[in-house]
């Protein structure tokens, strides 16, 4: 892709991804937390309608293994099933809404940087709770 992140350009990089939206960010995550000189913290937030519809778990379960790196998997459908407890991964059998999105903006960093990938009315939804609800400055958003 044309996205290339800069090592220790931020403080906190986050991921959004919806369902598909995942893939696109498995290489940056491989890059970002492959680099040892990195220091920024790395988040990712996952979307899905159900936990059969969660792409790369393996890898995710790998990342969760580096000490910057932590996951939160919203799983729209309420259908809990009994997972593997991974440290680093959080797993709310809830779908991710706008007060979910305020809630971890929280716990952010103001010199955050934020990645989004899923549909265009997730993107846009995603894009306007950062900016209006959460007052991140567009710059900090990159669409894919």
């Amino acid at each position: 892709g044309a996205f290339k992140y800069k090592a220790n350009s931020c403080k906190m990089l986050v991921l959004l991804a919806q369902g598909t939206g995942l893939v696109p960010f498995i290489p940056i995550l491989e890059q970002v937390l492959g680099n040892l000189d990195e220091e920024a913290k790395v988040t990712l937030i996952y979307s899905a309608s159900s936990w059969e519809e969660v792409l790369c778990q393996e890898e995710i379960n790998e990342f969760c293994g580096f000490w910057n790196f932590s996951c939160k998997i919203f799983v729209g459908d309420q259908q809990a099933v009994n997972l593997c407890r991974v440290p680093q991964r959080e797993v709310l059998w809830t779908r991710m809404g706008e007060e979910e999105v305020k809630e971890l903006c929280k716990s952010l960093e103001t010199d955050s940087k934020f990645l989004v990938c899923g549909s265009k009315q997730y993107m846009k939804d995603i894009c306007d709770i950062l900016t209006i609800s959460c007052g991140y400055d567009a710059q900090q958003i990159e669409r894919f």
